[in-house]
């Protein structure tokens, strides 16, 4: 949930908020080799045991029923690690191992600030064999 979600009332909320299953159900049906979803949100975790395609991935700031905190430079602390991570590996990471990088950061940022924040990770079985900043092979 955003941190100007209205949720005053359902029909604010449905303006102001796209709820997580329906992101989730646009990520299982693309026809992507590679798909990388990135949720800079709290309370955005995928449900444990979701199935994702084999080169899907999805990164969120923190489990559900939690915050995702903002820095006071502005941004999202995930958004901020994740930039970070990128820049310093040239893109060279997959979906994987950019959550191995950037999770220990976000938590040690909200813990610096005295809070708890979580990232998780959602991935298929190929996620792990593709690099953010390579080009996706070509069909013949």
């Amino acid at each position: 949930m955003a941190y100007d979600t209205d949720t005053s009332d359902a029909a604010s909320l449905a303006g102001s908020a796209v709820p997580l299953d329906e992101l989730f159900d646009i990520v299982r049906k693309v026809q992507s080799e590679r798909t990388l979803l990135l949720i800079d949100s709290g309370h955005s975790a995928p449900g444990s045991g979701m199935e994702l395609p084999p080169g899907a991935a999805i990164i969120s700031a923190s489990e559900r029923g939690q915050r995702a905190y903002e820095l006071k430079t502005g941004g999202g602390l995930l958004t901020n690690c994740l930039i970070e991570a990128l820049r310093g590996s040239g893109g060279k990471l997959s979906p994987v191992d950019l959550f191995r990088k950037v999770g220990p950061e976000v938590r040690a940022g909200a813990r610096e600030v005295g809070q708890l924040q979580e990232p998780q990770l959602a991935a298929g079985a190929l996620a792990s064999l593709w690099s953010i900043g390579e080009a996706p092979l070509a069909k013949p």
